[in-house]
């Protein structure tokens, strides 16, 4: 759990990360978008199951930003997470994947899953959670 408000990770690690553990995993990563790019920011099969996530990251990494460099406050944090669910519920409403979600591994992001996670859980809406070393770990468990 990020307890340095420096150690942030951007979308585009948290993108890295999930990816490389999914490949670990046993998944095969088909496709990955950076925050120039749209899309769906992981497309993972194994078997019949196809997964996208949607990831978000800690603070903003887009040069000319207003922010840019800066951690993201708990304002921010909260309008990320409901985009990246409503970007879930729209996988889940096309039918043709599973959600998944992605986000930094700090007290805030945490917070913000654990007051919807029955619901996420109903839903069959996965969250990997990113540390600092980049480790990533499903669901909220904490690691013991």
């Amino acid at each position: 759990m990020i307890t340095d408000p420096e150690t942030w990770l951007t979308e585009n690690e948290i993108v890295e990360a999930v990816a490389e553990h999914l490949k670990r995993s046993g998944w095969e990563i088909r496709q990955t978008c950076n925050t120039t790019q749209h899309g769906v920011d992981i497309l993972a099969a194994r078997g019949e199951f196809t997964l996208a996530i949607e990831a978000k990251g800690g603070g903003s990494s887009k040069p000319g930003s207003h922010r840019y460099g800066m951690p993201f406050d708990a304002k921010q944090k909260r309008s990320h997470v409901a985009v990246a669910v409503l970007a879930a519920l729209g996988e889940l409403s096309r039918g043709q994947h599973r959600a998944a979600l992605a986000f930094p591994d700090d007290p805030r992001h945490l917070r913000l899953i654990e007051e919807i996670w029955p619901a996420l859980q109903k839903l069959g809406i996965d969250v990997y959670f990113v540390g600092p070393d980049k480790s990533v770990r499903l669901g909220m468990n904490r690691p013991s």
